[in-house]
């Protein structure tokens, strides 16, 4: 699944066109590197996501087929953001 639409259906984003222009505007990292929406992902990718002043991280557990409710959130994603003091 691209990442833009993923990062949609999980929620991260409220519309895919916002998922879309946050990795044109470098605001969405995969393993690290900042890609463009069309770039693939698999389970076990970590997604960071700019949300200033953060970035917040996140581990792919798995791969829904569609826009998922909130509250299935949790199985599909799981949030590595480290507090820092």
């Amino acid at each position: 699944m691209r990442i833009d639409k993923y990062s949609w259906v999980v929620r991260l984003f409220k519309t895919r066109t916002l998922a879309t222009k946050a990795c044109d505007a470098e605001k969405v990292k995969l393993n690290g590197e900042f890609v463009k929406p069309s770039k693939m992902i698999v389970a076990g990718d970590i997604i960071s996501i700019k949300v200033i002043p953060i970035w917040r991280s996140f581990k792919i557990l798995d791969i829904p087929k569609s826009r998922i409710g909130a509250k299935l959130v949790s199985q599909y994603l799981l949030e590595t953001t480290k507090l820092e003091d």
